[in-house]
């Protein structure tokens, strides 16, 4: 086999043959063959040269450089003389050497192959750009060639780190978002969520949401899914649209969902990703401001009504004793007179508990001990509870000392111990407790109202039938009862709530449908004794 010398020497022998023919007057005539292959072979330097890649003839093993194009001189930015004193291994990156020279080797025991690989080269400058290399070894008569496609990929890998750069951002973004972000397809399987959609839902994995069809497994409505889907079909898009979504515990939770289709190149929607915002609190917020501007609204309309009619009501039990008065005993007039003076006494007593809703009742403040009170009412109460109700009296075991009307704190106690017996028409426990409670920011975030210090709490608790939320939302309003036509005015626990607010306390709720009551008022102590208070769960 000729050396590279020799398939040098006679490459540029058979070029320098071609170029010269063509100079002189050749007849076409004459030499007709000759001719179509001077002109096939401008017509495919020509072709070689205005390739953008470059396009290189090595020698086979020595990987001599023989013949490229002009794209290749001006990659490197050296004349084809120059070059044809270099080799491929001194042009390419030592790492990528290896594969070369295997391709080479397998050439001379003739298996000829091709193999594709990056590598950089350098130009003259010492400048240094990657290069993607497609090398094919070729055997033409009795000698060996490599042909070399080689591509500058600058441009392609500064696209390609780019987009890694912009994927890692929108990685950083969708995992770091403290709202929950999801792709799913049509039929309800997630193809991906960040962690914060993961633990809203209540989930420690990813892997585990995964398995979770949206459909059946969260939507507390499956309808509603096919709804929104509805939507999405018509319109592209939705926005800030308010769903129930069931958690991994049963929990139900408020979610804000922002959601679009994706389109396929068949115009057919392949997925859905969208943004979804817990707003459990931020609705339980609501509800409670709500709640309280009623309340207010209603205190204030009470307040009005009952002064307007304390007044008709002061006229007429004036005018009435008066002429009571003038009456003699044995007049049949005297009893119809006794029974309005009746009636508007009793009048002035629903009065005196209107104001006391609406805080407009006078009240004597005086230190008292919380305990105490606890203990006095429950030996009121013990007597006439019923013998089928276990009581159970649990006083704190310190003076806990706040600034209250007794007498208003016994009538709420026993408002409370009235509808607690009420609520358990077979029997039960009632637990009435007094004891310290260290009320802090979590207390605070949770039912959005209260000021951070140390409270006297009691505590009434019954294992009676309980209450529903529709119930619990209306529960301390004016005329609001359960109870039978005749048998409950509606004002017992709005007194309660009033005199609370009324001492600067609060009172509220915890109850369930067959799990009983509790109603816990806080009324704060007068003395701060933090570090040595026995403190509880501020969450409870």
């Amino acid at each position: 086999m000729p050396d590279s010398s020799e398939l040098q020497a006679q490459h540029d022998e058979l070029r320098h043959l071609i170029v010269g023919l063509s100079k002189h007057s050749v007849s076409k005539s004459c030499y007709p063959e000759l001719q179509q292959l001077i002109l096939d072979l401008e017509r495919s330097r020509l072709l070689l040269d205005q390739s953008s890649d470059a396009v290189m003839l090595f020698a086979v093993p020595s990987g001599q450089i023989l013949d490229c194009n002009e794209t290749a001189c001006r990659f490197l930015g050296r004349s084809l003389d120059i070059l044809r004193s270099r080799t491929l291994f001194s042009l390419i990156d030592p790492a990528t050497e290896e594969q070369a020279a295997r391709l080479f080797s397998d050439a001379q025991i003739g298996i000829l192959r091709k193999e594709t690989f990056t590598s950089t080269f350098a130009t003259a400058a010492g400048t240094v750009f990657p290069v993607e290399i497609s090398l094919k070894t070729v055997k033409i008569d009795r000698s060996i060639f490599a042909v070399a496609d080689v591509r500058n990929i600058s441009e392609r890998l500064h696209a390609e780190n780019v987009l890694k750069e912009s994927e890692a951002r929108y990685r950083a973004l969708f995992e770091d978002s403290r709202d929950a972000i999801y792709m799913a397809l049509p039929n309800g399987d997630f193809t991906d969520i960040n962690m914060a959609g993961v633990e809203m839902l209540g989930y420690s994995t990813k892997e585990e949401v995964f398995q979770l069809n949206v459909e059946q497994d969260l939507y507390a409505d499956p309808l509603v899914r096919r709804q929104l889907l509805q939507r999405l079909s018509d319109d592209g898009c939705l926005k800030d649209y308010e769903v129930l979504l069931r958690k991994r515990d049963g929990e139900y939770i408020n979610v804000l969902l922002t959601s679009s289709a994706m389109i396929g190149d068949h115009g057919s929607i392949i997925g859905y990703r969208g943004i979804m915002r817990d707003i459990t609190g931020h609705k339980k917020l609501e509800q409670q401001l709500l709640q309280s501007q009623k309340m207010e609204a209603i205190g204030r309309l009470t307040a009005g009504i009952a002064h307007d009619f304390n007044n008709i009501l002061t006229s007429i039990l004036g005018y009435a004793t008066m002429v009571d008065l003038k009456l003699a005993e044995q007049s049949p007039m005297k009893k119809h007179i006794g029974n309005i003076i009746l009636s508007a006494e009793r009048a002035a007593v629903l009065i005196k508990r209107l104001l006391s809703f609406s805080r407009q009742q006078k009240i004597s403040m005086l230190p008292v001990d919380a305990s105490s009170i606890v203990i006095s009412t429950g030996n009121i109460i013990a007597e006439v509870i019923g013998q089928d109700v276990t009581l159970d009296i649990m006083p704190s075991n310190r003076e806990l000392l706040v600034n209250a009307d007794r007498g208003q704190i016994e009538q709420a106690l026993i408002n409370l111990i009235t509808n607690a017996r009420d609520a358990m028409p077979h029997g039960g426990t009632l637990r009435i407790q007094c004891e310290p409670y260290l009320l802090g920011d979590d207390f605070i975030r949770q039912y959005c109202y209260g000021e951070p210090g140390t409270y006297a709490l009691i505590s009434v608790a019954d294992t009676g039938t309980g209450m529903d939320s529709k119930i619990l939302q209306k529960l301390f309003e004016p005329f609001f009862t359960t109870k039978e036509v005749g048998k409950g005015t509606g004002l017992g626990l709005s007194i309660v709530y009033g005199i609370m607010k009324q001492h600067g306390g609060f009172i509220n709720v915890e109850s369930a449908l067959g799990s009983g009551s509790t109603f816990r008022l806080y009324l704060p102590l007068i003395r701060q004794e933090k570090d040595s208070a026995r403190t509880r769960a501020s969450s409870e």
